[in-house]
């Protein structure tokens, strides 16, 4: 289950995705992938300020999941404040 930490940190990130929403994916990708050894690529298309972004890499994180995780078409601005929340 989602920390409560993380959903904390979560509702601190502007966008267009609720709660309810990030639980929701959160729980598609516990349930559909397995962990594996061998890395894998992930992508968050549209991803902005990271808000799907960290729901989807603490999830894979949980998992044990290992590899690349990238993010397509974030907000990237070394004075935006949002970005820190990315190394989350």
């Amino acid at each position: 289950m989602l920390d409560i930490n993380v959903i904390n940190h979560f509702k601190t990130i502007p966008g267009a995705i609720s709660v309810t929403e990030a639980i929701a994916l959160y729980h598609i990708i516990i349930t559909n992938l397995s962990p594996s050894d061998k890395p894998k690529r992930f992508v968050d298309l549209g991803s902005h300020a990271g808000k799907s972004s960290l729901i989807a890499l603490t999830a894979l994180s949980n998992l044990g999941a290992v590899g690349e995780f990238q993010m397509v078409d974030p907000a990237f601005d070394t004075t935006n404040r949002f970005r820190e929340g990315w190394k989350y």
